[in-house]
This record gives C-alpha cells, sequence and structure tokens, in this order.
C-alpha cells in the first residue's frame, strides 16, 4: 500500500523507536502512532491534534499570509488579486513585465505559471489557475534561487534551493525523450510516494511547447518546468548550514506568531540577495530534506515525532 514519503518517513522512525503504528485506508491519508504507555496519536500527514484549525488556514491562505507577513516588515513581491478584473490584470503585467499567476488556495505548484511576459500567456495562466480556486493571485516575478525552510518547534530544521525540473543532453535525444527517461529512474514515482516525484510532462509541454521536440548538445543542461517544485519533478539542494541569517530570524517569527509547530515557509532570494517571502505551508514534505539531490540528508522526521509527543 503506498503511502506519502513524508508519512513514510514518520512511521518508519516511529517504528525504529519501538512504537506500534497503524496505516488506515489509504484514500483517508490517516495513521496513528502508538506509544509504549498507551498515548495514541492520529496523524494526517503531518497535522495532528497540535494543528490549530485557524491557524493553519491563514498560512495555507496566500493572501492572508501575506498580509501578515506585510505587517511585521518582511518583504514580497508586489502582489494583487484577480476575480474578474482583465483590465488590471494586464495593467500589472505592463508595471512588471513579468509575473507570476497561481491560485490562492492550493499547494505543490498547482496551477502556478510563472515568467508570464504577454497578455495572451496571461490569460492562459489565470484559466489554468482558476481550476484549483476562484480567486487567483498575481505576483511580481522575481528572478532567484527557490528556497524551502522547515521550521519544527519554532527553530530550523532544515533547508533546501528547491531546482525546477531538468534534464541533461546527449546530443541524440528529444527533451520529451529525455524526460521520459528520467522518470524510469526508480527514485521516482507518482505524487509524493518516493524520494522523487515523476517530471510531470503535460506541465513541460505547457512551460517548453514546440522546443520538446528540440535535440539539447551533449551535456546541456535544460530547465523543463516553469516551477520550483518537488511535486512536479523538481530537486533540492541541501542548504541547512548556510541559511541567511535573515532568512532564518523571519521563518521563526512568522511560525512564532502563528503557533505553528510545523510549517515550511518559502523564499526567493533575488541575484542581488535580498531576499522575498512568497508563502507558507502548513503540510510540508520531509522528503526533499531526508532525500535531498545534493547535500547533506536531514533527520527531520525525527524532529517532527520530538514535537508531536513533547509536553503531551
Amino acid at each position: 500500500m503506498a503511502v506519502s514519503i513524508t508519512t513514510q518517513l514518520v512511521l518508519d522512525a516511529a517504528r525504529k523507536r519501538g512504537w506500534k503504528v497503524e496505516l488506515y485506508p489509504i484514500k483517508s491519508g490517516l495513521s496513528a502512532i502508538i506509544l509504549p504507555d498507551g498515548r495514541e496519536y492520529f496523524l494526517k500527514g503531518l497535522r495532528s491534534y497540535k494543528s490549530g484549525a485557524v491557524n493553519t488556514f491563514i498560512a495555507d491562505n496566500k493572501d492572508l499570509a501575506q498580509l501578515l507577513v506585510t505587517e511585521m516588515g518582511i518583504q514580497i513581491p508586489d502582489s494583487q488579486l484577480f476575480q474578474a478584473d482583465l483590465q488590471a490584470a494586464e495593467a500589472f503585467l505592463q508595471k512588471h513585465g513579468f509575473v507570476v499567476v497561481k491560485p490562492l488556495n492550493s499547494a505543490h505548484g498547482l496551477g502556478v505559471t510563472v515568467s508570464i511576459d504577454t497578455v495572451s500567456k496571461l490569460r492562459r495562466a489565470i484559466s489554468n489557475a482558476q481550476r484549483y480556486s476562484r480567486v487567483v493571485m498575481l505576483q511580481q516575478h522575481i528572478t532567484g534561487d527557490d528556497y524551502r525552510v522547515l521550521v519544527i518547534d519554532h527553530h530550523i530544521v532544515a533547508a533546501a534551493i528547491r531546482k525546477p525540473a531538468y534534464v541533461i543532453g546527449d546530443g541524440m535525444h528529444t527533451i520529451e525523450q529525455l524526460i521520459r527517461r528520467e522518470n524510469a529512474n526508480d527514485k521516482r514515482g507518482p505524487g509524493y510516494n518516493k524520494q522523487l516525484c515523476y517530471v510531470d510532462m503535460q506541465a513541460a509541454k505547457q512551460f517548453l511547447g514546440q522546443n520538446l521536440v528540440s535535440i539539447p548538445a551533449h551535456g546541456e543542461e535544460v530547465r523543463v518546468m516553469g516551477v520550483a517544485n518537488i511535486g512536479r519533478g523538481g530537486v533540492s539542494i541541501d542548504k541547512t548550514d548556510t541559511l541567511n541569517a535573515y532568512m532564518t530570524k523571519d521563518a521563526i517569527r512568522l511560525t512564532q506568531r502563528l503557533r505553528l509547530g510545523v510549517c515550511g515557509v518559502d523564499f526567493i532570494v533575488a541575484e542581488d540577495g535580498k531576499h522575498y517571502f512568497i508563502e507558507m505551508n502548513s503540510q510540508p514534505s520531509l522528503g526533499l530534506h531526508s532525500y535531498p539531490y545534493t547535500g547533506q540528508s536531514r533527520d527531520v522526521a525525527n524532529k517532527f515525532l520530538d514535537w508531536l509527543v513533547k509536553d503531551a
């Protein structure tokens, strides 16, 4: 029975401690951990009795999260909500030149389009985002490194750069063929069930267009996805030991204000070194930190268990 990599990591860590675990029907996403003294903890992913409903709602709502971080003096890309006014959206695009469109309430990169520079692309991106949320956010596109900072119990336990899915050319195969070959890698699988996720072919087609059938030169690295999301086939580079002190401070401040015991906080670090808050995720994946593509593995599952049973 396949479970998410996050659930697998947590339950495996619990078993190693000698704790009993139970897995309920797969569609429910529910599991349980039973300690030797009889204490029982139900989990849905990383959500538990310690997850506040209102606080996780705020964290996962992009507009509300940005409102809070702006109040705290944390810099964000210029943003505005889109509901029906195409003229205002086109004016926003004209102002910035490049924009990002994303659903107000979604995760895992679903419905997100980046590097939009024309009105036709903008309209397609809005239509795509509306498949996931009635309200859509437009955001200034910031070029830079995409960071995921994992905070547990108000401490930074891991940080990584999320790199968009890419392939390396061999001078013989098309980009589409290289993607299919990469998806045959045993480490890749559907959803978040393995160390790496399949590269989303449909999203790659939307991002690359006719370039999908081009043949890159030997050794050429070709980005095949707009978003740097692990769920769309991206990879992670561990940066825990070199995380910017300002990002560390801001991520902890945010989770303290919302009283979130577990949270993934996303930043973009621009080419000039400035960092911008992007969004939060109250159900962050642990796989990108336990199985980074490059760098040191972090034992985040045990950090989660320590917090879960703390003060219980």
